[in-house]
Formats: C-alpha cells, sequence, structure tokens
C-alpha cells in the first residue's frame, strides 16, 4: 500500500540547496584585483607617511627658526649691554695703577648686599658671615672688558679667613655665573688657595688646570693674596712669596662679560666664605715679581690702622 508523499516535507531542504548552490556561484575576486588593492592601500599608506614627514620637518625648521631669533635677540641685547658699559667702564689708567673694587656703588659698578651679616670694618673693608656676600646688580662687564684687553691682568686681595675649614672651594673673589662657569675666581679649600681661570683651553669652569697653592698657605691670620697672569702662566703670590704657578694654554677671547661679580660666595648662593675682605684691586697687566711684593707690603700696611678683626667663627660646610 502506497503512502502519498507530503512535498512540504522538501521544501527545507530545497530552500538550503538554493542557498548553499548561490554561495559556491558566487565569482571569488580574481588576485590580481586583490593585488591592484593593496597597491593602493599601499601607496595611499605612503603618501600619509610623507606628509606626516613633512609636517614635521617643517616644524623642526620652525623651532629652528625661532631658537636662532632668539639667540639673536640675546646677541643683540648683549651688544648693546656691552657698547653702554663701555662708555663707563674702568679706564685702562685705572686699571694700570689698580683698580680698588668699591664696597658700595660707583660710576662703573653697581653693588647690593645679600644678607644681614655683613659689617663694615673701619677704616676699611668688610666682614661677611653665614651665607651673606656682595655682588653687582648686573654684569661685570664695565670691569671685566677693559680687565681683559691685554691679554694679561693681576687681582690683588686683603684678606683673613674665618676658619681653615671651608669648602667648595668657598669663593672669595669672583667673576662667575654659578657652579660650573666663569671667568676667575680666588677661593678657599680649607687651608689652601684655588684660583680658577678661564681661557680658550680650560673650559667654561677654568678648572683644567686650576691653581692650587700648598696645604697651610692660609694662617686665619690676614694675608696679601695676589694673582698673576703673566703670558701663559697662572702664578699665586701670598704675602709677597710666590705660593704657586702653573701653566695654562690659551687666550682670554673666550670671557664671558655677561657674568656678575660676587665676594664672598658664587652667585647660586652654596659657596659660602666667611671672613674679612679688606681691600681688592684689579690690574690690566701682569705683575713683575718685584711689583707683587711691594703691592702685598702696601696692602699689608693697612692693617697698621686697620681694627682687630672679628672673632673665629665656626667652621662653614659647603655642599
Amino acid at each position: 500500500m502506497f503512502s502519498v508523499a507530503r512535498p512540504w516535507i522538501f521544501i527545507p531542504n530545497l530552500i538550503l540547496a538554493l542557498v548553499i548552490g548561490a554561495s559556491c556561484d558566487k565569482p571569488t575576486p580574481p588576485a590580481s584585483s586583490l593585488a591592484a588593492e593593496n597597491d593602493t592601500l599601499k601607496k595611499q599608506n605612503d603618501a600619509l607617511l610623507d606628509k606626516v614627514q613633512t609636517l614635521t620637518d617643517e616644524l623642526a625648521d620652525t623651532a629652528s627658526q625661532l631658537a636662532r631669533e632668539q639667540a639673536l635677540r640675546k646677541e643683540l641685547a648683549f651688544a648693546v649691554e656691552e657698547k653702554a658699559a663701555l662708555t663707563t667702564a674702568v679706564s685702562a689708567e685705572d686699571l694700570q695703577s689698580g683698580y680698588v673694587l668699591p664696597f658700595e656703588d660707583d660710576k662703573h659698578l653697581s653693588i647690593r648686599s645679600v644678607g644681614e651679616a655683613i659689617t663694615k670694618l673701619e677704616p676699611i673693608g668688610i666682614s661677611t658671615r653665614s651665607g651673606s656676600h656682595l655682588r653687582s646688580t648686573a654684569s661685570a662687564a664695565k670691569l671685566s672688558i677693559p680687565l681683559t684687553a691685554t691679554g694679561e691682568l693681576s687681582v690683588a686681595a686683603l684678606i683673613r679667613p674665618a676658619n681653615l675649614e671651608m669648602k667648595g672651594p668657598a669663593r672669595i673673589v669672583s667673576i662667575s655665573r654659578d657652579a660650573q662657569a666663569r671667568n676667575f675666581t680666588l677661593g678657599q679649600e680649607d687651608s689652601r688657595l684655588i684660583v680658577r681661570f678661564r681661557t680658550t683651553t680650560t673650559g667654561d669652569n677654568g678648572t683644567e688646570p686650576a691653581l692650587t697653592s700648598p696645604d697651610e698657605t692660609l694662617t686665619g691670620k690676614p694675608q696679601a693674596v695676589i694673582f698673576v697672569r703673566r703670558g701663559e702662566k697662572n702664578l699665586l703670590f701670598v704675602d709677597g712669596k710666590l705660593a704657586a704657578s702653573v701653566d695654562v694654554p690659551g687666550d682670554l677671547s673666550n670671557w664671558d662679560h655677561s657674568m656678575p661679580l660676587i665676594l664672598a660666595n658664587e652667585l647660586t648662593g652654596d659657596r659660602t666664605w666667611d671672613g674679612d675682605i679688606y681691600k681688592v684691586a684689579f690690574f690690566n697687566k701682569a705683575l713683575t715679581d718685584e711689583e707683587a711684593a711691594s703691592t702685598s707690603a702696601d696692602l699689608l700696611a693697612l692693617l697698621e690702622t686697620t681694627p682687630k678683626p672679628p672673632a673665629t667663627t665656626a667652621p662653614t660646610t659647603q655642599p
């Protein structure tokens, strides 16, 4: 006995077959078409990368141009200041005989005190303690430009340290910007004197090489200290006698005349020197050995009318 087929049973299978057949009949894109599409995408990507690089280069050029413009403005401003400084600079004649540094303003330098522990000594000099110091309110160009004009110079000072344990070296007289850049520094390291002096071969800090006196050069009493730049040799005289010397090649053409003058500290305030500074004088010539001896004698003679200095203080520890 035959059963009658139910056609609706086959409908789902028929639909499935049609769908599968349709998907199988869909053509696959040829390999050449895919390659062309990939090539187009690569070109677009390369174009974007080129555009980014171009914009980056333009930005760098703009930044470089701005930096150059800022540098030129700075040079121009300093040139104007330098020209103005020369109109009221210390004269060559004054420097020949020894320009005595004022402990207050004069027509060449504007000096201000920093800190409260500065005492004026009578009849001459100052006493500094606890980081207090003197500095020029602007650059020392009015002094440093004529001072270096001959290529030789001398700096004489009559000093008395408060103790023989200061380090840093502690700055006594300095034309400098910070702990790493200077034209000249007379400093103290325990009982030794150290001079850092910039030439075209010494580096910005004037330490290659520095001039260092032997141990026990300083006694804790008033002493005449004279630095001399003679030819390519640096010399240090203490109380009229040669205490140290070193050969230092180069010239003074790289002195930075934008630096200020500081007494008894660094501009950053972290190289404190405690003591008494009776007199500081600058010469635009190299003193001879005989002149160094006579200048020392003249400095020490000032003590005959100088009151007894303040009592010794505790050592100052430098960072």
